[in-house]
């Protein structure tokens, strides 16, 4: 079959023989039609994993910065009289949360990279897959982890935009 595909291949067979041959069946095609679905279905879990860790991502950052705004008002407020502007502020809430950050993305992305094959294989068994050897980039593992780190980052900016709000003269005024 050099140089010929499969249904080049399977044309010219039955041309040549018709019906000598009972039937004739493209296993790469049957391969690729039986896999399809499961790739589908790991697409879709992959895909319900990181819209669960993006929500989680900001909902966890929104209460944090959050809770820390109201706890630090004052201090926010005494920062602003010094003559810090709120970009400032916001920026150095935000560069505070990117330890953890980097941490929790990077033992995410070694676990995700590492782990992926084993707990689909755990996920699939009742379908019958013992073992699979999904090809797992570390290339995209880094785009995800990245994206997930500058969400994280504009997520924080954007929730700290309630420094905004703070004045020394409202600070007074309470």
């Amino acid at each position: 079959m050099d140089g010929i595909s499969n249904k080049d291949f399977i044309d010219n067979v039955q041309e040549e023989y018709g019906e000598s041959v009972a039937e004739i069946l493209d296993i790469d095609e049957n391969i690729e039609s039986q896999t399809g679905m499961y790739t589908a279905a790991v697409f879709a879990v992959m895909l319900m994993v990181l819209s669960i860790t993006v929500i989680v991502v900001v909902l966890i950052l929104y209460l944090v910065i959050k809770t820390i705004i109201i706890k630090r008002k004052q201090e926010f407020g005494v920062m602003k009289a010094i003559g810090y502007s709120t970009i400032q502020l916001q920026n150095q809430i935000s560069i505070s949360f990117l330890p953890i950050i980097i941490i929790g993305v990077v033992m995410g992305g070694l676990l995700g990279y590492f782990f992926t094959n084993p707990m689909l294989s755990i996920l699939l068994s009742s379908a019958g897959v013992k073992r699979l050897d999904f090809i797992v980039h570390f290339s995209i593992i880094l785009m995800v982890c990245a994206g997930i780190l500058i969400l994280a980052y504009i997520v924080s900016m954007f929730v700290s935009r309630r420094i905004k709000k703070i004045s020394v003269y409202g600070l007074l005024a309470e």
